[in-house]
This record gives C-alpha cells, structure tokens and sequence, in this order.
C-alpha cells in the first residue's frame, strides 16, 4: 500500500443456490487465500451468500437469516485478516427486501450500500422481490453492529487517504447515471461493483467496454466482480466475467467460464493526480457519508503490466495504425495553416535526423492534400562542423525520394561568427555549441523566405534603387571606389534581411557588414573578381524577388555566395603576398 498501491481482487467462487453455508465457506477460503497473496481489497460477486437465481426463495425468512448468519462468519474470520472484503445478501428494513453490498473489514460491519437500479426486463425481475435504495443514509443494527445503511456511504482508508472506496450493484453501472458518477465525485478513487451479469451473445465485449469506459469517465479504479460457476440452475447463464480497470484501461480480467479470479494493483494517487489536473472535474460532497477504516501499511509489490514505451504500441499493426494517425494530424493541421496563410512555399530545415524527417513528411502530405506538387515543398540542409557524412547523405536521399526542392546552405562561417559574438569556447561541446548550430540555421530558413512571402512593391523600388547605384559604381570601371562598391553590395543583401522582417538576422547581419566589407575589398582590389560581373549576379537575385521565384532565387543566392566565398579564399593568400604594402581600405 505504500507510494499509492493497492493490491486488489475480484473473486467469482463457486456457489449453490440458497446453500449459505456452503457459499459462506467457499467465500472465506477464497478470502484467505487473496489476504495471503497481499489483497488488500476483495469484491465477491452480487448475492454470494444466497446466489442470484433463487427467485422468491429471497422472500423466505429462513433464506434471509442464513446469509446473515454467513454474514456473521465471515465478520468473525476476517479479525485475523487485514483486507476489505465486499459480498452481496439480501436484506429485511423495516419490511422490505433491499439487495445489499456489505462492507466489512477486521471484524467490523463498515456499511450496507442498496443497490439502486433494479433490472425488471428481459430475463430479471429484481421488483418482484426487491426495493432500490435510497441516498439517505440512516442507521440499522446488523449482527450486533451499529451500521450505516444508504447508497451514500464512502469508505476511506486512514493509513493510505488516497484509497476512497464506492460501492455500486449490477444494474448501477448500466444505467443511464450511474450511483459511481456520484460516488467518484464525492471523492471515491475505488468503485466496486458486485454483479450477476448472466452471459449472452457479445456481452462480455459490452460489459468489458462498460467497465472501461466508466473507469475512464470517472478517473478511478474499477472492480466488477460477477457470478459464476454454480447459478446456471434456472434459464440464465453466468460466466464469472472479473474485470480490473483504471483509468480507461483494462488492467486484469478472467476469461468468461474460466474460473479463476481478476487481480492487481491500483494507482490510487494517480487518481487523485489526474483528477487535480482535470479542471472539469468539480468535486461535490452533498450528502454523503465517509467510514474511515484501517489496514496494515505493507510494501506492495507490483504483477501489473507496465508498458516500457507507452506511447508506441508493441503490435505491428496498432503501431501502424497509430503512426498514420499522427501524419493525418500533422498534415491536417499544416495543411490548413498553409490555405489560411496563403503560403506559396513550406520551408523545411533538413538534417538527416528524425524530427526533421518527420517534418518533411508531413509537409509532404500537406502539400498532397491541398493538391499542390511537393515541389512547393523547399528542404534546406544547412551542413555545419558538426553534421556527418551520413546525416547529409540521409536528408539528400530523402529529399530525391519525396521529389521536393532541395537546396543546401553552409552556415559554418556564420556559426563561427556567432560564437566569437557570445564568448563560446568551440573546443567546449556543450548545449551552447550544438544550440548556436540549429539558431543559425532556423535565422537562415526564417530570412529568405520570408523576404520572398513578405516583399512589397516599396520594397522592390528600394532594392531597385540600391542596384541602380551599383550600376553607377560598375560604370566607373577602374576609377571606381573598391570600398564604395563592397558597401553597395552589402546593402543590398541588409535590405532583403530588412525585408524578411526578422530582426535577428538583420542585427547579425548589421555586425558583420562592415567586416565582410573590408575582407572583400581585399579580394576585389588584389584578387580576379571584375566589377562587370558586379552587377549581373544580382540583376538575376532582383528580379526572383520580384516575381516571387523562390526556388530559382534561392539557387541564384547561393552561386552569388559560392563566387563570393572563392574569392574570400584568396585573402590569406593575399595579405601574404602584399605584407610589405600599405593596405588602405
């Protein structure tokens, strides 16, 4: 019972018919056996002391005392055992018939909770006998013992407060308001139900469903105990069908007709966990009545089922089920952010490694549904010091597979830049250094991409008025300034930064505008680069913006960048050869 555990059973002996001493004998053997297996909590089933099919042998006085007398027995035995056990007799109040659940525990009479839905269709006929209980509690004298008597009794553990105990009889959980509903919102984490649910044809799915569901709804453990072996006597059949559930899933369960007994441990603080979380959940205590108890506080060890990978079924076909489920979600929803946003592009960052794997499949769906080819799908892989061979490969592979643009980016100059700016050590390979990798990248995506969705006609005339002035430059052939013509180039790519409208990129790139200046009027003075391919190259970049040619832009970009990273190159060299000139910028 510690950390929460509680071990419990639902036991299904086998009876006879209006035989109470022998039902009495067989459920105290069944009783000791669980209390020496660590159950904590026993339910039997609906009528054990009596059985369920003896008709208007339930009107007999003689029939009435004898479960009372087993009642008795049972009380008897179990001071030696420290379990709460659960088992169904009929009772006489005041002149009526109420079929009852009595809750004993060490020799105590704890309550007797009425079963309050009384089946009168089909096969049953509970009314000829019986009266439903009522919510009001009052208090009967039975076997001796002072005992409350109501549908609104809870029973509550004091050694294991989160163990808080609902009772309920067949009919109530098939009802269309279940006395459980009330009971778990009272504050009950353990609903017992004693049950003589007889068998037919695709009832055992039904009744499984049920008990699940409710378990579910209510965010408790469930127990259904249900007769068995030994009341098949008139036209009914019964199968001893236990079930074990918490939260939605089925813990434990017999298989109908074959004997044996449902047993494992429930979570109890989980429920009080899940409930505090569940803002719908609004707890009423109107009218009940709590019965604290006591019991042994044990270690309890743990039989039951716990899945190591919760989240991916074991069986090949529920995960495949579950993994197409998830591509559905995805896609649904980017498909549809995509239609609202009137995106012309999806732009995703490709490394080779499952998070932008899946995200390239699910674009890749997107993209399908709304009926567009993938190629609208543009995959960038931006390789850095730290992506291998094999990663690269992958996301090449996958990109030529699913048939979407694919460009590449080296953002390790960048990188670099953004390490000297933030004082990281590249010889430390912590968070920070793979951090700054993934930050530069997103900025690089985020920028040109942007640029292209979000330019406007302002924005052309300003880049257009920019080339124009490096039009001007290009003209004055030698007699242009080395360091006038790298400004006008840097300011162009600042304006399509300025253009994307994200800010991050555009500072950074600010800070290194007038270092990328310097280096390349070293190599525009010293090195082979002419000022008549000055201006063509982003003639070509002008006019992608302008048409909104993403693709064509981005290979334009990135043969600009190319020649420009050849001629950087040649810097070392230069500063070498010229060492012994004044190098004037």
């Amino acid at each position: 019972m510690k950390d929460g555990f509680l071990k419990a059973a639902a036991l299904s002996p086998a009876l006879r018919v209006a035989d109470c001493a022998y039902n009495t004998a067989q459920i105290l053997q069944e009783l000791r056996a669980a209390s020496a297996r660590g159950v904590k909590l026993a339910v039997f089933p609906e009528f054990c002391l009596t059985g369920y099919t003896c008709g208007d042998l339930f009107l007999q006085r003689t029939l009435q005392q004898g479960a009372l007398t087993g009642l008795q027995t049972l009380l008897d035995a179990s001071r030696e055992l420290d379990v709460v056990a659960l088992v169904g007799l009929p009772l006489l109040v005041r002149g009526k018939l109420y079929n009852c659940a009595a809750v004993l525990c060490r020799g105590r009479l704890l309550g007797l909770v009425p079963k309050t839905y009384l089946p009168n269709y089909g096969e049953f006929y509970e009314k000829r006998q019986f009266n439903p209980g009522s919510t009001e509690v009052e208090t009967l004298t039975v076997c001796g013992q002072q005992v409350p008597f109501g549908t609104s009794l809870l029973f509550r553990c004091r050694e294991m407060p989160s163990f808080v105990l609902g009772v309920e009889l067949c009919e109530d959980l098939w009802s269309a308001l279940p006395p459980s509903t009330f009971h778990a919102l009272a504050g009950a984490t353990v609903i017992a139900n004693l049950s003589a649910s007889d068998e037919t044809v695709g009832k055992a799915e039904y009744r499984r469903a049920l008990v699940a569901n409710q378990s579910a709804r209510l965010l408790c453990g469930y127990l259904y105990a249900s007769a068995g072996h030994g009341e098949s006597t008139q036209d009914m059949v019964f199968a001893g069908h236990d079930l074990i559930a918490e939260n939605g899933t089925l813990l434990a369960e017999t298989a109908p007709f074959a004997g044996g007994h449902a047993e494992t441990e429930l979570d109890c603080q989980r429920m009080e966990s899940e409930r505090a979380r569940n803002t719908s959940f609004e707890p009423s205590t109107d009218g009940y009545q709590t019965v604290d108890f006591s019991l042994t506080l044990t270690d309890t060890a743990l039989t039951r089922f716990v899945d190591p990978t919760p989240f991916v079924p074991g069986d090949p076909q529920r995960r495949a089920e579950r993994c197409e489920l998830i591509l559905k979600m995805q896609a649904d929803g980017l498909a549809k952010r995509l239609e609202h946003a009137h995106a012309k592009t999806a732009v995703i960052g490709i490394s080779g490694g499952l998070d932008s794997c899946l995200a390239l499949l699910v674009a890749v769906r997107a993209m399908k549904q709304l009926r567009r080819p993938t190629t609208d799908v543009l995959a960038v892989t931006m390789p850095c010091f730290g992506t291998t061979r094999r990663t690269r490969s992958n996301a090449e592979i996958l990109c030529e597979e699913l048939h979407v643009s694919f460009s590449e980016i080296d953002i390790a100059n960048t990188v670099h830049s953004h390490f000297a700016d933030i004082g990281q050590d590249e010889s430390v390979l912590d968070v920070t250094f793979e951090n700054g990798q993934a930050r530069v990248r997103t900025l690089e995506l985020m920028s040109y991409d942007l640029a292209v969705q979000k330019i406007t006609d302002e924005d052309v005339e300003e880049l257009e008025r920019i080339y124009r002035n490096m039009e001007k430059i290009a003209e004055k052939k030698e007699k242009a300034s080395h360091y006038e013509a790298m400004a006008a180039d840097i300011e162009f790519h600042l304006q399509i930064a300025r253009i994307s409208r994200n800010d991050n990129v555009f500072h950074i790139m600010s800070e290194l505008g007038d270092q990328l200046i310097r280096t390349s009027v070293l190599s525009v003075r010293y090195g082979s680069f002419s000022l008549d391919t000055y201006c063509s190259n982003h003639s070509r970049l002008l006019e992608c913006l302008k048409n909104h040619e993403y693709q064509k832009g981005r290979e334009e970009l990135e043969r600009h960048i190319s020649v420009w990273e050849g001629h950087l190159k040649k810097v070392p060299e230069i500063l070498q050869i010229n060492s012994d000139e004044n190098l004037v910028f």
